[in-house]
């Protein structure tokens, strides 16, 4: 069986499939032969098995469950999600998240004042004070 012959087979297999998924099937399996070149075609053909096993893999890969995929030697593989995308942040998110940043700093201002350790002096309290602020705000 030559290559043409291969593609033709595979074709008249799937012919009940959607077009669109069909001839992308066909055109990934022509490429792959393509490559292999007219030395390696029977190699390849060998590798990739009959095209009823060609068929089988690929109704099996498009029967899966609806996430996006690609073909491959073995068939359309579906591509599994490994996490959910992070949601994406809002204005009114970044306003809230500054809002706390900031109340953080305060607390912490007022705690140092509060404690006034005995190392510090009270200029040094307000200047570190003054620096988480300026840190908390620089984040936002």
């Amino acid at each position: 069986m030559n290559k043409r012959e291969y593609l033709d087979c595979l074709e008249r297999l799937l012919a009940d499939l959607p077009q669109e998924e069909r001839l992308e099937a066909i055109e990934y399996y022509s490429d792959y032969l393509e490559e292999a070149g007219p030395d390696g075609e029977q190699e390849a053909m060998r590798k990739l098995g009959s095209p009823e096993v060609v068929a089988a893999a690929v109704r099996e890969g498009l029967g899966s469950n609806g996430n996006e995929g690609s073909w491959t030697e073995t068939g359309y593989e579906r591509w599994e999600p490994r996490f959910d995308a992070p949601a994406k942040q809002t204005d009114s998110d970044r306003r809230e998240h500054r809002k706390l940043r900031i109340l953080w700093g305060l607390l912490a201002i007022a705690l140092l004042l509060f404690l006034k350790l005995p190392f510090l002096s009270v200029l040094g309290t307000i200047l570190i004070a003054a620096l988480i602020v300026v840190a908390v705000l620089r984040r936002s």
